[in-house]
C-alpha cells in the first residue's frame, strides 16, 4: 500500500477517534494495538498516549501495511479536550 493511502487512512483514524470523550481516553490501556482490513489487505494501528494532563491528552496513531512501511510508520495526532464536554450543550 502507498504512502499517501496510509496517511488518508491515519487522517480518517484521527477524525472517527478525535471525537470520543475525554474519559474514554483516560480510561484505556497504552498502548493500543489492533489490525485493521481495507480493500483485502491487512493494516497494522498503533495508538500510543503521548501526553496526559487534567486539561487535554494526546494521541498518537500510527498505521502501517505490515511491510516496508513497518519501519517507518504513517503517524499523527491529536488533542482531546478535557474541557470540552463541559462546553457541550
Amino acid at each position: 500500500m502507498k504512502r499517501r493511502e496510509l496517511k488518508a487512512i491515519c487522517a480518517d483514524l484521527v477524525e472517527q477517534f478525535s471525537k470520543r470523550p475525554y474519559k474514554e481516553w483516560k480510561m484505556k490501556d497504552y498502548p493500543i494495538d489492533f489490525e485493521l482490513e481495507i480493500n483485502n489487505e491487512l493494516i497494522q494501528v498503533e495508538l500510543n498516549m503521548l501526553e496526559n494532563n487534567p486539561d487535554y491528552i494526546q494521541i498518537g496513531v500510527a498505521v502501517n501495511d505490515r511491510g516496508l512501511s513497518a519501519f517507518f510508520p504513517v503517524g499523527c495526532t491529536f488533542i482531546v479536550d478535557a474541557n470540552a464536554e463541559n462546553a457541550q450543550v
